[in-house]
């Protein structure tokens, strides 16, 4: 899995920053997905890929300073977390995805004056919002 979760931010990357946000879809879905125990060790993994995903784009786009890192890893435990709160996760990972990106955007102004522009922000995280719509009910079918 961590093969074309690169080979998505590569592309993401690729394309510019009017792209929309998948392989933080990705990541918040994966996840989501995972089965989950009663112990705390099942954040560990979704942490762990959504470091993986934050590092490639940080790899990829230099000026980002760890920042997608952290925001990607966040993600990845608020979803494995919230999968053993909320019974229900369509919305909920709706909320994720957006609280994720909100805190991408801030994160990025906060670091640099050049960063990721609000109009630019705004167009990914509209086109970045269906994708997650989608994979919640793509989610919740094959179960």
């Amino acid at each position: 899995m961590l093969i074309p979760l690169y080979l998505l931010c590569l592309i993401q990357v690729a394309v510019g920053p009017m792209f929309p946000q998948l392989a933080l879809v990705l990541v918040i879905l994966l996840s989501w997905g995972r089965d989950t125990a009663s112990s705390d060790r099942h954040r560990l993994a979704p942490t762990l890929l959504g470091a993986f995903a934050g590092l490639c784009l940080d790899l990829s786009a230099p000026g980002s300073a760890g920042l997608n890192l952290l925001v990607f890893a966040l993600a990845g435990y608020a979803a494995a977390s919230f999968k053993l709160i909320i019974y229900r996760g369509r919305w909920a990972l709706l909320v994720i995805c957006l609280a994720a990106l909100i805190l991408r955007w801030l994160l990025l102004s906060a670091s640099d004056s050049r960063a990721l522009g609000l109009a630019a922000h705004l167009v990914s995280s509209a086109l970045t919002l269906p994708f997650a719509y989608l994979g919640t009910r793509l989610l919740v079918a094959s179960r």
